[in-house]
């Protein structure tokens, strides 16, 4: 049964705003948007292994900042891999950006449990994050093999969206 979950918000004068589950929150202020060059990292993976943003330059990235405990993350993490395995042939990268707040032990449970094979740097001073601009998740990032940001999704993943975002950096 799908129903709409309403959130009331009281501010400090006393008054009430209405939000509704199914309207994402507005976009960050400043930060990283279209035609704007992603910025470089290096990382250290879940796994260990060091992984650099600009080591990809030339092929099609997508950046996913998520965590084990967020929900609408977990719940993209199919569609992720779906693309993955089909796009792999194509020279799709994805980077799943492990939030500094996230429990390593968790992540790496919850990547075994969806069979995510894809590299999973871990943000540990949560400097990737303040430098893409990124307060709250999941985010992602469709990144041209020039380096350049096509698309920046403020929400939880859907096939459609996916999919566009794919269509702008194939």
């Amino acid at each position: 049964m799908a129903g709409i979950v309403s959130v009331f918000v009281t501010s400090s004068s006393g008054t009430r705003a209405q939000t509704s589950a199914t309207v994402p929150p507005p976009p960050a202020p400043g930060g990283i948007n279209r035609g704007d060059l992603a910025p470089d990292f290096e990382l250290t993976t879940l796994q260990g292994d060091k992984v650099r943003l600009a080591d990809f330059r030339g092929r099609p990235v997508i950046v996913n900042f998520w965590a084990s405990w967020c929900q609408p993350c977990r719940a993209e993490f199919p569609e992720l891999r779906d693309a993955y395995r089909r796009h792999g042939d194509k020279g799709l990268v994805v980077l799943g950006i492990v939030s500094w707040n996230d429990i390593a032990s968790d992540a790496r449970d919850f990547v075994r449990h969806e069979r995510a094979t894809w590299p999973m740097p871990v943000d540990a001073d949560k400097k990737v994050e303040e430098a893409y601009s990124v307060p709250y998740m999941p985010q992602t990032f469709f990144v041209s093999r020039d380096g350049r940001v096509q698309l920046r999704v403020y929400a939880q993943l859907t096939t459609k969206v996916l999919d566009e975002g794919l269509a702008k950096i194939l």
